[in-house]
């Protein structure tokens, strides 16, 4: 309760927030949306951090740890994390953005590893030390080719065997990760399933994440309010231009565990 939260935004903001003030609630409340507790935030949220975490990872003497940011019209840099963990309650600018343009996803980590980016069916694997390193104040590099928006990235993480891609519409696919080479970038990515196309039923589907793994690790995905746990051994195995096995019913969130 003593904690401060770092609130970012789709167009760019971040906002530093305590905790203190976001009323205790039931797990089965629907909770208060955050613009009403914070008048100047007035867009969706990205994503939300502890600063003490953020300021660990600053810290941190074995590698230097960034903020990765990518735009769905696919721009992407890295930022220093002392450069937002000064965030004021009011905002302050993390990424400039062009007219029409969000910011997609953000992802915390070192330059150590490989990052995913995916749009449409395909997924970019680029190391992270690619990713240019510049000031809040910028929009970034064009990170691919790719002629669909960007959906989403992950950082490829050490040791992992798999990688397990989950569409909007609830299809897993899982593909051993050495079907995605790491390459340079301003590529197109590599196709890593199937989508569905449009139909009267449903839209057409899209990559709703993809997460690196091994055998060992469990998919948890959120059904509405209920919760699902699937190992990921019990996933089937499938190639690149498999449409997947569905599982799921949208809408839903995952995570890795």
């Amino acid at each position: 309760n003593t904690d401060d939260i770092l609130i970012f935004t789709s167009i760019g903001r971040v906002f530093k927030f305590p905790v203190h003030k976001i009323p205790l609630y039931t797990k089965g409340s629907n909770g208060i949306d955050i613009r009403i507790l914070n008048k100047y935030i007035s867009s969706n949220i990205v994503c939300a951090a502890r600063v003490s975490t953020l300021e660990t990872l600053a810290k941190s003497k074995k590698f230097k740890n960034f903020l990765f940011v990518v735009s769905r019209k696919g721009y992407i840099k890295k930022i220093d994390l002392d450069d937002i963990i000064a965030a004021i309650p009011s905002g302050i600018i993390f990424s400039k953005l062009d007219q029409g343009d969000y910011v997609k996803n953000i992802i915390f980590g070192p330059s150590k590893m490989d990052i995913l980016v995916y749009a449409g069916p395909k997924v970019l694997r680029i190391p992270a030390k690619e990713v240019p390193y510049l000031k809040r104040s910028t929009k970034g590099n064009r990170v691919s080719t790719a002629t669909t928006e960007i959906d989403g990235m992950n950082f490829a993480i050490p040791n992992a065997t798999d990688l397990v891609i989950v569409t909007k519409l609830g299809f897993v696919n899982r593909i051993p990760i050495t079907l995605v080479p790491t390459t340079t970038r301003g590529k197109a990515g590599t196709k890593v399933i199937k989508l569905a196309k449009a139909t009267k039923s449903h839209p057409e589907d899209s990559i709703l994440s993809i997460w690196p793994c091994c055998e060992q690790n469990n998919i948890v995905v959120n059904e509405g309010r209920s919760i699902k746990t699937v190992p990921v051994s019990e996933i089937k195995i499938g190639t690149t231009i498999s449409s997947g096995v569905p599982m799921f019913t949208s809408p839903i969130r995952v995570s890795l565990q």
